[in-house]
């Protein structure tokens, strides 16, 4: 074989290494590509699901929101009503046990203790008998308030008459 020939041969066997390293690197080139297409569809789904994710949460946190809201009316509602049954509870433990009299004026009663309607049950002798009704706190006085101590006791003794 002439040097020429020979020299053909060999440039033609590296032409065909290289090709083959070219079909090598394009078929890496396709299955990187691959990788990359699955890679990216995989992420792009991560993604949708965590705007999806994200979506839920907000309108979550805006229903909070809301809820928030109206715990905070009825924590303040609630204050607001316990205050006013303090307010209540401490005027039926300043009455309770004591002479009262209904603020319209009447008989001296003994106010007993609270009754389950939230009124005060009072006690008081009617003809040597006694009477028993629960009347509301607003309606009551404490009875030595409006009379003298000497007139209570005369009430008392005489079955509601101050005479």
């Amino acid at each position: 074989m002439s040097n020429n020939t020979q020299a053909l041969e060999e440039i033609s066997t590296e032409a065909a290494k290289i090709d083959e390293a070219i079909e090598r690197a394009k078929k890496a080139v396709v299955e990187i590509e691959n990788s990359v297409s699955k890679v990216s569809k995989a992420h792009g789904r991560r993604l949708a699901k965590a705007f999806l994710e994200l979506e839920r949460l907000s309108e979550k946190m805006e229903a909070l929101g809301k809820v928030s809201e109206v715990v905070g009316d009825y924590v303040k509602n609630s204050a607001e009503y316990i205050a006013r049954a303090r307010g209540y509870m401490t005027g039926v433990c300043d009455i309770i046990g004591k002479p009262v009299q209904l603020k319209s004026g009447g008989v001296a009663m003994t106010a007993a203790g609270l009754a389950d309607d939230g009124s005060i049950s009072c006690f008081w002798f009617a003809d040597q008998v006694m009477q028993q009704q629960n009347i509301p706190l607003a309606a009551l006085d404490i009875a030595g308030d409006r009379l003298s101590p000497a007139d209570m006791r005369k009430m008392l003794i005489n079955n509601g008459d101050p005479s």
